[in-house]
């Protein structure tokens, strides 16, 4: 079978050249659940700070958290980027109390 030469893979600048078959990059591991349920616990916080919880059931409403979160299948750095949000707002919300 054929076998393209280098520099027909490669671009000028080290990148696929033009037409060349974009390479996948290996799909990130799932998180594990017990990080999932460190977000859950993020999450959960900054809704009761923000008030959110008034109103609603909190057992109902961190079930529904995990199972958003469990569909979406995150991966570790977003489970820690998006864990690091809602710090930042709970910072944020406890200087405006």
């Amino acid at each position: 079978y054929y076998q393209p030469e280098a520099s027909e893979v490669m671009g000028r600048r080290g990148g696929p050249a033009r037409g060349a078959a974009p390479t996948a990059a290996p799909a990130p591991s799932a998180a594990e659940l017990g990080r999932v349920e460190w977000l859950v616990q993020e999450w959960m916080s900054a809704v009761g700070q923000a008030g959110y919880l008034m109103g609603h059931e909190p057992v109902l409403v961190s079930s529904t958290v995990r199972q958003i979160l469990q569909r979406a299948g995150l991966d570790e750095r977003e489970v820690i980027a998006l864990r690091g949000m809602f710090k930042k707002m709970r910072r944020k919300m406890e200087k405006t109390d």
